[in-house]
Parts: C-alpha cells; structure tokens; sequence
C-alpha cells in the first residue's frame, strides 16, 4: 500500500469449472485467503446465552488469547466484565478498543498479577465473578528456559492461587487456558502448563468443591468447572 499497488486476487479456476464464478473474476484479498483451508466460526448459542449477563473475569485479559476472549464474551452482552493483566499499555489498549466497539458494555480493568494473593481476593470479594478464563501465563519456550523460577510462579503458582480463588468463591466456571506443548512436556514451560492443568482436575476431588471438571464441551452444563486446551 505504500507504493500504491493495489493487489487483488483472481478466482481459482476450478470454481469457474462448477459454474460458482465467471472465469478471470477479481476480488479483494481476504485473510482467509492466506489460511489454506475453510475459516471455522464457532457461534453456538447455548455459549452465548450462558455468558449472557454474567459476571466474567478474565486473567491475561491484554494477551494474544486473552484479548481475544474478551472481545468474544463482550459479543455476548455479559453482565459485567473485568478484565485483568499485569501489562499496564496493552490493558488500556484493550479497554480502549472495547469501549469504542461496545460502548454499553459494562467493563472494568483492573492492573495486577496473578500471583498476589491480596490483590486477587480483592477483586473477587468486588465483583464476586460467575465465570472465570484464565489466560494468564508465559508462554514463550526460549524465555521460560531461561527463567524457569519465573514459569513456575506464574504458570503453576498462578493457576493455583487463581483455580483456590474460585473454588472458594463458588465460581460457576473455570477455564483454564492451555497448550499443546503441555502434552508429553520436553521443555519448562510446557511443564508448568501440565502441572497446572493437573492441579485443575485435582479440585474435581476436593471436598469443598461446589464445582466439578468437565470436557470443553458446548453444552456448559451448570455448576462446571473445565479447562479449555488453546495453542500458546
């Protein structure tokens, strides 16, 4: 674009075959386009009723996958949602962006780590959340290697502090955010991932537990806690 050439991309020929396009057709490029396969759109609605006029918390809220979910859960017109993240720029870019596209949205950002026990209890014993995505976690291989400490305070004791949290305050759902490296684990942060989802699944066994694990099902059947496993 900033040579001023517009680039198009031209049907492939086998829709001219079938009779979908006339031959030599132009059209803008899409992103899909670079995907290689059919786009997948997830819009089930007993996801978007049960999110509806929740209270909703969601950690890392300023991340890749978090922001995501937060732009997700703000289409299904939750109660209230408060967003949570250590990274102070990212967190006011996120609010911003949420504030232009949703403005009746009821939204809140709330800058703290997921490893302060004081300043997570603070925001539960607030908004007292139905449902929680927690997202936050390092998740970059070559750095964890380098500063294991840190991917066990942040992925494992996180997740604990977080999922203890929720158990206590009879939280609906819990979602815990993953990855594919946590399968058969060969590296630090894959490792930390693991031990966090089997600290997740633990709580099915605690006796104080109001909740109990699921699969990643569609249903979200009532009172379930469940871990949603995503590529970091």
């Amino acid at each position: 674009m900033a040579l001023g050439v517009h680039a198009m991309t031209i049907t492939p020929v086998n829709q001219w075959v079938s009779g979908g396009e006339k031959p030599g057709s132009l059209r803008e490029v899409n992103i899909e386009d670079l995907l290689g396969r059919d786009s997948i759109k997830l819009e089930n609605q007993a996801v978007i009723d049960y999110l509806s006029g929740k209270t909703i918390l969601v950690t890392g809220a300023a991340g890749s996958i978090g922001s995501e979910i937060c732009r997700q859960i703000a289409r299904a017109k939750p109660g209230f949602l408060i967003m949570l993240d250590k990274a102070e720029s990212p967190l006011h870019d996120q609010e911003v962006f949420l504030e232009s596209r949703f403005n009746e949205l009821p939204l809140v950002s709330v800058l703290a780590d997921v490893t302060d026990p004081q300043a997570l209890e603070k925001v539960m014993k607030t908004y007292r959340p139905e449902v929680i995505f927690h997202a936050a976690a390092y998740k970059h291989v070559p750095m964890m290697e380098k500063y294991p400490t840190e991917s066990v305070r942040c992925n494992v004791q996180g997740t604990k502090l977080v999922a203890d949290l929720a158990v206590k305050y009879e939280v609906e759902k819990f979602v815990l955010v993953s990855t594919d490296k946590a399968v058969n684990p060969t590296n630090v942060m894959g490792a930390s991932k693991r031990i966090a989802e089997m600290y997740v699944q633990s709580l099915n066994r605690h006796a104080c537990a109001k909740t109990e694990r699921v699969p990643p099902d569609l249903s979200l059947p009532a009172s379930a806690t469940y871990w949603v496993p995503m590529d970091r």
